[in-house]
């Protein structure tokens, strides 16, 4: 390897750092994690509220059917993280049902627009071999939004 692509990809990896990416096999988040990050100047209080588990996807936004057994810790969920500029806190294991959970985030106090705060969520579908990692993220814009990322990490799925 000659030093200019040497050079390229040390850049390259810490870019990736600072921007907090992370790359397979190196500690990513497990299936059933909550993920709030702020891209935005300004800190931002982002809150998470589990509306409701069941079995399927409903067809309003954010809800869900069925009935399932689930502790009444995962019937009643909430979280609540101040995240500074450019940060993201992650928190491991909050999703702990195979199961459907309708969530709602709110940003500072108020619902997102547009039921843009609004989702059904599974963190380990029956289906595949890759788990999910549920993020509310607030975008450069001050737009909020969430974002559903996979995870070979299985966690207590596996």
């Amino acid at each position: 390897m000659d030093r200019r692509t040497l050079l390229a990809s040390l850049g390259a990896a810490a870019a990736g750092g600072l921007a907090g990416c992370e790359t397979p096999g190196s500690g990513a988040a497990s299936a059933g994690s909550l993920r709030f990050e702020n891209d935005h100047d300004l800190p931002h209080a982002i809150r998470l509220e589990v509306t409701g588990v069941g079995t399927d996807p409903g067809v309003d936004t954010g809800a869900v059917t069925g009935t399932v057994t689930a502790p009444p810790a995962q019937r009643d969920l909430t979280a609540t993280a101040t995240v500074d500029p450019g940060e993201r806190e992650t928190y491991e294991r909050v999703f702990t049902e195979r199961a459907w959970y309708g969530v709602q985030f709110t940003l500072d106090g108020e619902e997102p627009a547009n039921d843009a705060g609004r989702t059904a969520f599974h963190p380990a579908p029956p289906d595949g071999d890759t788990g999910n990692v549920l993020a509310g993220r607030v975008y450069e814009s001050s737009e909020f939004s969430w974002v559903v990322s996979s995870t070979e990490n299985l966690g207590s799925f596996d």
